[in-house]
């Protein structure tokens, strides 16, 4: 496709200033990226942050550049100028691929936590109802053509926007139109779903995380926000679960007459904004999954919200149509290193969770509490070279909620592991001896998981009755530990099921 019809296909005729001659705007545009190896006759290279560094090497390779007016362009290198290179991107992708997102109907998901669960549980429902279907996340690309289901990897928890596009034009020539995806707070503040079609966005609520890279709570909440811009544009469907200054900046926004006509608050007849009430998370529906904790409830009540108004949109698209009546989670396998339930004996329970925020691990460790578990051990780390003013918080809550708090490693990073357990250890110290509750420190993760689950055994021995929970926090569907620049091989679930069967070799 030649540069200028592409630009008017992505609708930026008005937006994008040409800074070249006429021969450039005939240049025929055969793929788009931000990656310096894809550079090349025909490819059109987007300086953004990712790729600014390597402007010179795209042009040394013959790819047209896409920058903004305050970057330096090489000598005789074919320029466009923009005022954001990743949000025109973004458009530019999305007009690459004819638009895929217009034909479909895509729910995305955005939260502190909850993502990747609630995604996993809207594609579940999809799923079982016969409905094509498909996820794009954490874990990758999921989708069900109607017969067969497919996994692979995507490398982001959202995918870069040309990636994104290139995978909605696949899912859509295979006859797949229910797409739900997580929408992560960097991929929004990328503009990496700049030009998606959403017809429903699901809001987790708000907690602390990505400091590193949004630096204040403000700015993470404004990115959350910007998916709530970008569905405005069209006719989709809200349904929020919020707390505290989530919910009142949610509300904020809602009220700004630009987009009231969209975001009209609860009451409003005409209403797509929905608030989850305790009525609807605590229903009977919800508590029939496999680990049925507070939060895990508020993930499915979102999941079947969104399910609810879907499910009959594409009703065509299904060979035996779609069975809504009656669909619940009973049968969802949960989502692998989301409060992943390893079962050690009669009495102890180990879950490998993802949890890796103050937010999220104290909500871990309260549900754990209210399902009926009488002692708790935490095994948790803090990645290196990521915001540290969390260590000491999380090191507070866990010895406040856990009977037992074990600190190691994960992924320290180029930070010095010792310096980063000593942080946590800090918050530690103001609980655990105003509650008399023991913490250990030991870095190697390997030997902190075998720690653990030792003694849980010792407890259940003690106190036969005590029913025990063991969680492994932080890393979740990790397979690898970062130390210094080194990726090595490492997952939680390996070593608690290492050292099961251990245990029952030497019963």
């Amino acid at each position: 496709m030649q540069l200028m019809e592409l630009i008017q296909r992505s609708g930026l005729s008005c937006t994008v200033g040409l800074a070249a001659a006429n021969t450039v705007s005939d240049m025929e545009i055969l793929e788009i990226t931000d990656d310096s190896r894809r550079a090349g006759p025909g490819v059109l290279y987007c300086a953004t942050r990712n790729g600014r560094k390597y402007i010179e090497q795209a042009a040394a390779a013959g790819s047209v550049l896409l920058l903004s007016p305050s970057m330096n362009a090489p000598a005789n290198a074919s320029v466009l100028r923009v005022a954001s290179p990743e949000r025109v991107m973004a458009h530019l992708a999305a007009g690459l691929n004819g638009h895929p997102s217009k034909e479909m109907c895509v729910v995305a998901v955005t939260g502190t936590n909850g993502k990747t669960t609630t995604t996993h549980m809207l594609y579940h429902l999809w799923k079982k109802a016969g409905l094509p279907c498909a996820l794009v996340g954490t874990l990758g690309l999921r989708y069900f053509d109607g017969e067969v289901e497919v996994s692979r990897e995507t490398g982001f928890t959202t995918p870069r926007s040309y990636e994104l596009q290139a995978i909605l034009r696949e899912l859509l020539d295979r006859g797949i139109r229910q797409v739900t995806i997580e929408a992560s707070s960097e991929a929004l503040s990328l503009g990496r779903l700049e030009a998606l079609t959403i017809s429903g966005v699901l809001f987790t609520g708000l907690g602390r995380d990505h400091l590193d890279h949004h630096r204040t709570l403000a700015s993470y909440m404004r990115a959350k926000r910007h998916l709530f811009f970008l569905a405005a544009r069209t006719k989709a469907f809200f349904s929020v679960y919020a707390e505290d200054e989530a919910l009142h900046s949610l509300r904020r926004f809602a009220e700004r007459p630009c987009i009231a006509s969209r975001l009209a608050l609860p009451g409003n007849t005409s209403s797509s904004f929905s608030l989850l009430s305790a009525i609807e998370f605590e229903s009977e529906i919800t508590a029939r999954q496999p680990v049925p904790t507070g939060f895990n409830r508020i993930n499915a009540a979102l999941a079947l919200f969104a399910f609810e108004r879907t499910a009959g949109r594409f009703a065509s698209a299904s060979r035996t149509g779609p069975h809504v009546k009656g669909l619940d989670l009973a049968d969802f396998s949960g989502v692998p290193g989301r409060m992943q339930r390893l079962r050690v004996s009669d009495a102890i329970d180990a879950f490998v969770d993802y949890a890796h925020s103050p937010d999220s691990l104290e909500r871990v460790l309260v549900e754990a509490r209210s399902i009926g578990y009488n002692t708790i051990i935490v095994v948790f780390g803090c990645g290196g070279d990521r915001d540290p003013g969390k260590r000491p918080l999380m090191g507070e809550i866990a010895a406040r909620l856990a009977d037992l708090t074990i600190v190691t490693d994960d992924n320290p990073r180029t930070e010095a592991a010792a310096s980063i357990r000593a942080q946590i250890l800090t918050g530690v110290a103001e609980r655990a001896g105003d509650l008399l509750r023991p913490a250990l420190e030991i870095g190697n993760r390997s030997e902190a998981i075998r720690a653990a689950l030792a003694h849980a055994r010792q407890i259940s021995v003690e106190s036969p009755a005590r029913r025990i929970a063991v969680i492994v926090a932080g890393k979740g569907h990790e397979t690898y530990q970062i130390i210094g620049r080194e990726k090595m091989h490492f997952s939680d679930v390996e070593e608690i099921e290492k050292e099961i069967e251990r245990a029952s070799r030497s019963a």
